[in-house]
């Protein structure tokens, strides 16, 4: 797809529009929300992003979060489809966003005309797994076509499972 660049209030970011039954879709894949959950990082809460220079490359679909892979019946698709499609890191906290061209905001100078803004649905995919695995990254989940066929924003994110996300010293 074409790509676009916004601004968000942690630094510019570069996304993808695509064009889903004759609509425009933009689409922002591995947006950070938190800091790597590493060394001192890791059992903790997440902690809120610095804020980056120059572009951030949203564009590709992020890392997913350290877990077991189903392998009860190899080979099977109904069961492999499940497994996390991208590379497996403990850096793995990132949002993924789908919004309809004709609801994107555009930036506004004035503090006066962004409260005047329309409000805009958002839908907040969050994936089952049982705390112990899943991934936002699924074919099964790509949202591009709810965004180009209803006029909501889907968010997506990626949350740590199994004791790196819910063992906390």
């Amino acid at each position: 797809g074409d790509q676009l660049i916004v601004e968000t209030n942690s630094g510019l970011v570069r996304g993808l529009t695509k064009t889903v039954f004759g609509r425009e879709v933009h689409v922002f894949y591995g947006i950070p929300f938190a800091k790597p959950p590493v060394g001192p990082l890791r059992f903790r809460r997440p902690v809120a992003v610095d804020p980056w220079h120059g572009v951030y490359d949203a564009t590709t679909l992020p890392n997913s979060c350290y877990q077991e892979r189903y392998e009860y019946f190899p080979g099977f698709e109904g069961e492999e489809m499940w497994n996390p499609n991208t590379n497996i890191s403990e850096d793995c906290l990132y949002l993924n966003l789908w919004v309809p061209q004709r609801l994107r905001i555009r930036h506004k100078s004035s503090s006066e005309e962004n409260t005047n803004r329309p409000k805009v649905p958002v839908l907040i995919w969050i994936y089952g797994g049982g705390y112990m695995s899943g991934t936002a990254t699924l074919d099964v989940y790509d949202a591009d076509m709810v965004a180009a066929n209803s006029d909501v924003i889907v968010a997506s994110m990626q949350y740590r499972v199994g004791a790196f996300g819910f063992f906390y010293l």
